[in-house]
């Protein structure tokens, strides 16, 4: 089984400790693409350098949305990558000596799911197995890639030597590299933990014969939803899941509890809700909202 995960927004910057690392399988192509300077302002576009969703907000100054006032703008650093994005320099400065690996490096709340921080070295292994993360800079990445700071949505209009998205510049580049890895690991199920904007990256009908697409949906809040992306996927890697019968196991972790929904999956989309404690904490919370709007 291998499952799919989309970036953050946010990246912490600090540099990962030695341990496994690897490079990403089309880290050439990502150099050949040789992006096209443009002016700020459609640079500024591209990279969703404003300010970052509410959620995905961390204090301090390692990460790449938040720190000291050194404001990167490059358009081709390696040949394209993008770094763009209010950076602490000396941090920026230090991951190209020391790459980041890409798992620890994202800081969104699909990652916060993941924790793969906390991975034992067996569950690392099994993580380079089981997990690939979506990317529009490097097309698809293995959890513990060497990958360098950067902000570029896989939807940004940037014109490249292959198009005018990011979508066009890597075809069916990204859907050919999870093949392989369909592939050489006799994988039979291909399980999109990804958001939407991802999973368009990835053509189905070129995926190998008999892999099956399994779609894990979940219901709530924009940041729950992703932080239970990123638990699926730990689940997935930590308990070693095999086939869709394991998937529907799945019940969150002690702060957040899901529950599978027989009556609305089907054989392609397994969904969850929230558990009884989590609805009930959401519904006070909406209430609550609801009677501040009304006083105001």
């Amino acid at each position: 089984m291998l499952a799919l995960l989309s970036p953050a927004k946010t990246m912490d910057m600090t540099p990962s400790p030695s341990g496994l690392k690897s490079k990403p399988l089309l880290q050439k192509q990502a150099e050949v693409g040789s992006l096209e300077r443009g002016p700020r302002e459609h640079l500024e576009e591209a990279s969703g350098c404003g300010a970052p969703e509410d959620d995905e907000r961390q204090q301090g100054p390692r990460t790449a949305d938040r720190g000291e006032v050194f404001e990167v703008h490059v358009a081709a650093l390696q040949g394209s990558l993008l770094i763009d994005a209010h950076c602490n320099l000396a941090l920026v400065v230090e991951s190209r000596r020391c790459p980041l690996r890409s798992s620890l490096a994202f800081d969104g709340p699909a990652f916060r799911g993941l924790r793969a921080s906390m991975f034992s070295k067996a569950e690392q292994k099994q993580a380079q197995t089981s997990l690939r993360i979506l990317c529009a800079l490097y097309g698809v990445l293995k959890p513990y890639d060497g990958i360098r700071p950067y902000r570029l949505e896989m939807a940004s209009k940037l014109k490249t030597s292959r198009g005018k998205t990011m979508y066009e510049f890597w075809g069916d580049q990204i859907t050919a590299a999870l093949a392989k890895d369909l592939k050489a690991g006799k994988i039979k199920y291909l399980v999109n933990c990804a958001s939407q904007e991802f999973w368009k990256s990835i053509q189905p009908k070129k995926l190998p014969p008999g892999v099956r697409v399994v779609t894990c949906e979940f219901s709530g809040p924009s940041s729950l939803v992703k932080q239970a992306r990123g638990s699926m996927c730990r689940f997935i890697v930590t308990k070693r899941i095999k086939d869709p019968a394991g998937l529907k196991k799945f019940t969150g972790d002690d702060k957040n509890r899901w529950s599978f929904q027989v009556g609305r999956s089907s054989e392609s989309k397994l969904v969850f809700a929230p558990g009884k404690k989590r609805a009930a904490e959401d519904a006070k919370a909406s209430s609550k909202r609801a009677k501040r709007a009304k006083r105001s």
